[in-house]
């Protein structure tokens, strides 16, 4: 299996077979804007979490944002539903890949 960057994002493709397999996944990043103190969780400005994601669709608005939810619990500890900070008020949502 060889590896191939094309703008930013990685191509695997089998060469041994004659059978090119193209998997692009795009990469967001997701990025807190605002520090907020609510239901005594702390969500400082500037925390950010890397997400793979299988569609080009924005990962906070898709299946209620549960990805990211998960992504930020998992990193850094904090709830964003539970702080009431999944919106695109307080985060960021850009396509980095």
């Amino acid at each position: 299996m060889s590896v191939l960057n094309i703008k930013g994002v990685k191509v695997f493709y089998l060469l041994k077979d004659h059978f090119i397999k193209l998997t692009i996944m795009p990469l967001f990043r997701i990025t807190t804007k605002l520090t907020k103190n609510y239901n005594g969780i702390n969500v400082e400005k500037g925390l950010h979490v890397d997400i793979p994601s299988s569609t080009y669709t924005n990962p906070v608005t898709t299946d209620c944002g549960n990805v990211v939810v998960d992504a930020f619990l998992r990193i850094h500890g904090i709830d964003l539903q539970k702080a009431e900070a999944l919106n695109l008020i307080s985060l960021d949502v850009r396509r980095i890949g």
